[in-house]
């Protein structure tokens, strides 16, 4: 994972909790929230149905098996009854380095793998793509946030 993908990260990006620092970051709420918001508006745009993704064999949800439990740092993709957890920071570091490449645990300090060393790209792209595209105000506001200095 690269860590310097915000400039506020200060999480280690080794393993959960130093790789969730997005879900208590004191800076979310100016950017990263009302981003996240969008992808899980999407999530539930057809009111707890699956939502297909475009370019992908998967579709999007907000919850894993339960429609009752949701996790506000979490959505899912899904084939078929199979659930991934696809987490607010995941998307985040894809927002700023367009990486999400898949690996090992050994491997969770390079920069090019995701936070949680899942292969979403396709599946990000369709995301972004179906909330509006990479200059929708949201993401451009996320990437003005992750690298304006203090």
């Amino acid at each position: 994972m690269d860590t310097d993908f915000c400039k506020h990260f200060k999480g280690n990006g080794l393993k959960a909790p130093g790789n969730q620092w997005c879900r208590s970051c004191d800076k979310a709420s100016i950017a990263c929230n009302p981003l996240w918001e969008c992808v899980r508006r999407l999530a539930n745009s057809t009111n707890g149905k699956l939502v297909p993704l475009k370019n992908s064999h998967l579709s999007l949800t907000l919850y894993r098996t339960d429609r009752t439990r949701i996790n506000p740092n979490l959505v899912y993709l899904r084939k078929e009854s199979t659930p991934w957890p696809l987490p607010k920071e995941v998307f985040l570091h894809f927002i700023a380095t367009s990486n999400s490449e898949w690996g090992h645990k050994d491997e969770r300090a390079l920069p090019e793998k995701s936070p949680n060393l899942t292969k979403y790209g396709p599946e990000l792209d369709s995301i972004v793509e179906m909330i509006g595209g990479w200059n929708i105000p949201e993401i451009v506001a996320v990437i003005k946030v992750q690298k304006e200095t203090d």
